[in-house]
């Protein structure tokens, strides 16, 4: 009788474990262009929303349902929201959020410190236990990260930051996708170039990246999905 009540209590033992074992923290992290890359007044209003649906309706997922998100600001390269996403059903945090992303045209848009702000997040989010993030990038790409005013003429395409980006992804296995929205099209290519390493590496790796013009970003947020929710 000893005997077969031990069995029974590692049996059930290990099935508590392997349940436990398959549940995920999940971390979004996300690098809004406060320099104008929506200028239109109605349409940032409308952009804002739409992106503040797209997250609450995450939360219909069990795996998000204590998923962190981290808003970080291209011009002060800074993380100004902190929160989980289920804080997002209070109006209040929400309005807060809202707040943050803002679309001025007279603001720098300092790429390279903002994904450096990433790195640092995500080496957080990995001491924390989160094992799964998802990176959303909304920007046009443009750095200028000063002397950012009217009166400066920016040629494109122009060359991205020198913060080694592509070091910074593939740095975090954690990683499950990277998307990029907005992209201004005279700055795909040499964006692509840069994060070619990072590109092979998610790919090989069955993670997903994906870039896209400003055009596929607006049927993304009002008829598609910014983040590609596995099982």
């Amino acid at each position: 009788m000893k005997i077969l009540l031990t069995i029974f209590v590692l049996v059930v033992g290990f099935g508590a474990t392997d349940v436990k074992a398959q549940e995920s923290k999940v971390g979004i992290q996300l690098i809004i262009d406060e320099s104008g890359v929506i200028s239109d007044p109605e349409e940032a209003g409308i952009f804002k929303m739409r992106l503040l649906a797209q997250l609450k309706s995450l939360l219909r997922k069990r795996d998000y349902a204590t998923a962190r998100l981290d808003v970080i600001s291209t011009s002060m390269g800074r993380t100004l929201w902190v929160g989980e996403l289920a804080e997002l059903k209070d109006i209040e945090r929400a309005e807060e959020l809202i707040e943050v992303i803002e679309t001025k045209p007279n603001h720098c848009n300092n790429l390279g410190a903002a994904f450096r702000e990433l790195d640092y997040n995500l080496a957080q989010r990995t001491a924390e236990g989160y094992d799964k993030v998802y990176v959303l990038v909304f920007s046009s790409l443009i750095n200028t990260p000063r002397d950012c005013g009217s009166n400066v003429t920016i040629k494109l395409p122009q060359p991205p930051p020198k913060t080694d980006i592509a070091s910074i992804l593939t740095a975090h296995d954690q990683i499950e996708q990277v998307s990029f929205y907005w992209v201004n099209p005279h700055q795909k290519f040499v964006w692509l170039e840069k994060l070619d390493p990072a590109v092979k590496w998610l790919q090989s790796s069955a993670k997903k990246f994906e870039f896209h013009d400003i055009e596929a970003s607006r049927y993304a947020l009002k008829k598609g999905s910014i983040i590609e929710v596995r099982r």
